[in-house]
Order: structure tokens, then C-alpha cells, then sequence
């Protein structure tokens, strides 16, 4: 490594970043929780295990239904070795009728998370902006319920979000809507 590259590296204040894999994990999205700066210039973070795994579910719910996302240790360097798990990031779903009210017509959400007591504080930073970061990705599309009551002949006036499906870092969701019929 150059010397210029090297200090850039070591001058940095980065304290970890999330990454996404090619194709975004499948059909189970996944973000990698890495601590410290890239190892290689340019971003990189070559060979290097992730702290951390996000790892959510194909379905996301919108409505009532709490949505989990676990947080993963990596596979073991091992044979055979296994993925554990280490915490949860859950949105929470709606627990009474306001609740319900609350989640249809605006963007508020509640989540829970836990995390392992002994991860490092930049381990547990970075794994906060994932929070951030999945509220972001995943329930930031103005509510469950949107209308408009202006709506012409043939185009939609109220439309339900009910479930998000995920595929290859792309969401497609699942609605029920009503078009405005033509006026006489």
C-alpha cells in the first residue's frame, strides 16, 4: 500500500459500515455489519468477516404483525460450521386499535433491538444505523393506507399496502386498490 492511501485509511473516523452482498442476499435480504474503516483503499473490504449479519424475512409486513430481523455471527471458519444468532431488530406491529390507526395513516414505527452485551460499542453503533437503515429501506413509504380523494375517472383513490416481497435487493408490494369509476 502507498503511504498516501495507507494515511487516508488511518486518518479516517469511519467506525464501521453496512454492506449489502451482490443480489442483496437472495430472497432473504441481508446487510453486513463491518467494524472499522475498509482494509483496502477505495472502500474495499476484501476478504474480511463481518461482525455482524442482518438477515430479514421474504415477506415484510405492514400492518399488525411484528417483522424480525436477526442479527447473525458469521459461519465459523470450520466444516459444517453454522450462522448464530445473536440478537433481533423487530418492528413492531400494532398492539390495540390506535395503534392500528396510527400505522395506516402515517410513517410512525416502533422497533425493538437487542444486542450481544460483549459486542465492541462500534459493533453495536453500526448495528443501531442498520435499524436506521432497515426503517429506511423497508417501512419509510408513507403509511399503509394511502387516498386521494381527488382522484379522476379510472385512476386510483385509496390504495392498502398489506406485504412487501423481496427479491434480490428489489421490494415488490402486494396492494389492494380501488379505482374511481367513470361519472355520468
Amino acid at each position: 500500500m502507498s503511504g498516501s492511501s495507507a494515511q487516508g485509511i488511518e486518518g479516517s473516523s469511519m467506525i464501521g459500515s453496512l454492506r449489502q452482498p451482490i443480489c442483496g442476499g437472495g430472497c432473504f435480504p441481508r446487510f453486513n455489519i463491518f467494524d472499522g474503516p475498509p482494509s483496502v483503499a477505495g472502500g474495499s473490504y476484501g476478504d474480511k468477516t463481518p461482525a455482524m449479519i442482518i438477515r430479514g424475512p421474504h415477506f415484510i409486513g405492514e400492518l399488525c404483525c411484528d417483522v424480525n430481523f436477526r442479527l447473525m455471527a458469521p459461519k465459523g471458519p470450520e466444516p459444517g460450521a453454522e450462522e448464530v444468532q445473536l440478537g433481533n431488530i423487530t418492528k413492531l406491529g400494532a398492539k390495540d386499535g390506535m395503534g392500528a390507526l396510527k400505522e395506516l395513516l402515517t410513517d410512525a414505527d416502533t422497533f425493538a433491538m437487542t444486542v450481544p452485551h460483549d459486542a465492541s460499542v462500534t459493533t453495536k453503533a453500526t448495528a443501531i444505523t442498520g435499524l436506521v437503515l432497515l426503517d429506511y429501506y423497508f417501512f419509510e413509504s408513507g403509511g399503509a393506507l394511502e387516498c386521494n380523494p381527488l382522484a379522476g375517472p379510472g385512476e386510483t383513490y385509496c390504495k392498502l399496502n398489506v406485504c412487501t416481497e423481496y427479491y434480490c435487493g428489489t421490494l415488490v408490494p402486494w396492494t389492494i386498490s380501488c379505482k374511481k369509476g367513470e361519472s355520468n
